[in-house]
């Protein structure tokens, strides 16, 4: 879409806490290699505790790093270090 990255996921919250994807930095990975990374920025839902939702996330034609397969995908939260 756009040249942009679509990844839709399923979105488990296990937590007894709500969580939100704001200003979350996540990257897609296939196979340990890195293909797309963004800090997500614009509001985007709280997943309430214990439930799930599906989700997309679209990473912008920047963010992309080398081209996807589609085939053995993960999305990662990465933890900033301060």
């Amino acid at each position: 879409h756009k040249s942009e990255l679509l990844i839709t996921v399923l979105v488990h919250n296990f937590s007894e806490y709500p969580f939100s994807f704001h200003n979350k930095n996540l990257q897609y990975i296939e196979n340990n290699h890195l293909i797309a990374e963004h800090t997500f920025q614009q509001p985007i839902p709280i997943v309430e505790q214990q439930t799930s939702m599906p989700w997309t996330f679209i990473f912008p034609v920047l963010s992309i790093k080398s081209s996807p397969s589609m085939k053995d995908g993960t999305l990662e939260i990465v933890e900033k270090l301060n």
